[in-house]
């Protein structure tokens, strides 16, 4: 680690070699508080490289409990890094059930709130939806109904080597990248919310490096970790071959500018209300960045080269035929039946 450290102390960034090398000794608990916090710190100030980050997934996915889903490169996950401050309601959550209504598979990675008043974990075991589920159980939710989730604490147990370090340094570093890059079914295909909008651009190569089949990266214009409904947004679209940079403007496809207020909420039962009001089609601003942001999430999804706006006849037929609510429910109840079974 001293070696290490001293190489991120003069900004020098790190090979492969080094990258795993001191991985192995955070997560087997031989490295120090202080050299762990020196690391993530060291890290943070240098700025990450693509080279870096992605070994760093690689990393943690070849450590994660996996899930063994057939075909995950016809995978989804829509797993952010939250982070943005903003306390808006859970978006990409909703955005999952909208795009498995569409009848896409999902694999949503998630967990408990961290920065946030509500995380993706807290409102699906609010809404009763068992999260506490075996890998070969998740596997059975993806290949029954479509969509399965993924209590990220539970599949990634070395990440708990660096979390009360990571805790009391209180900054967004590589770690914060990482957990949405880890999704234990290998999905191969994500949009991803960033809360950085620097790092838009970077996250797509490392997801390009990383073999995802097509993938949307995006950060607000003004601050969210979603497209936003109250601004542009940059979104970096990713293919095998490609990467190609753009500003997403909603209302060009017919989207009025609206408030954020509109959807930030101060506790789960809020964050329940918009999640509602979005799955039963009610006209309103949490509908509208709702039907943006799965509509990526179709158009990453699907094995065709579909545009937004075809995309999101697709969205809005998912909720407004309730297909994105039956899904939830369809979840809770088979989550639920198999606490009964042994497996």
């Amino acid at each position: 680690m001293i070696d290490i450290l001293s190489k991120l102390s003069k900004a020098q960034n790190l090979n492969q070699e080094d990258i795993l090398k001191a991985l192995n000794l955070i997560t087997n608990q031989e490295a120090t508080d202080t050299q762990i916090g020196a690391f993530i710190m060291g890290m943070r100030l240098k700025t990450e490289t693509v080279d870096e980050i992605s070994t760093i997934a690689k990393f943690f996915r070849e450590k994660a409990i996996k899930v063994d889903v057939e075909d995950p490169y016809n995978l989804l996950d829509t797993c952010g890094t939250g982070g943005d401050a903003l306390n808006t309601f859970n978006i990409s959550t909703v955005s999952a059930f909208v795009v498995a209504g569409a009848g896409f598979r999902v694999a949503k990675h998630g967990n408990k709130s961290v920065s946030s008043k509500c995380g993706s974990a807290d409102i699906l075991e609010y809404l009763g939806i068992n999260i506490n589920l075996t890998k070969d159980q998740i596997k059975l939710c993806i290949e029954n109904i479509g969509i399965g989730f993924i209590y990220a604490p539970l599949h990634h147990i070395v990440m708990k080597n660096i979390a009360r370090q990571r805790k009391e340094l209180g900054i967004k570093s590589v770690f914060n990248l990482v957990g949405p890059l880890s999704n234990p079914a290998n999905a191969k295909r994500q949009i991803m919310g960033i809360y950085d909008i620097n790092l838009v651009e970077k996250i797509a190569y490392v997801l390009k490096e990383l073999g995802n089949i097509k993938s949307f990266v995006f950060s607000s214009f003004d601050g969210m970790d979603e497209i936003s409904i109250s601004s542009k947004t940059l979104i970096a679209k990713q293919t095998k071959d490609d990467i190609e940079l753009f500003e997403f403007d909603p209302t060009h496809y017919g989207f009025q500018l609206q408030d954020m207020t509109n959807i930030q909420v101060n506790s789960i039962e809020e964050s329940l209300d918009l999640f509602n009001m979005v799955l039963n089609g009610e006209d309103s601003t949490a509908l509208d960045i709702v039907l943006i942001n799965s509509s990526f999430g179709i158009m990453a999804a699907s094995k065709n080269n579909i545009y937004f706006k075809e995309a999101l006849d697709i969205a809005k037929d998912s909720i407004f035929t309730k297909k994105a609510l039956n899904k939830l429910k369809e979840l809770k109840e088979l989550t639920n039946s198999l606490n009964d079974k042994a497996w």
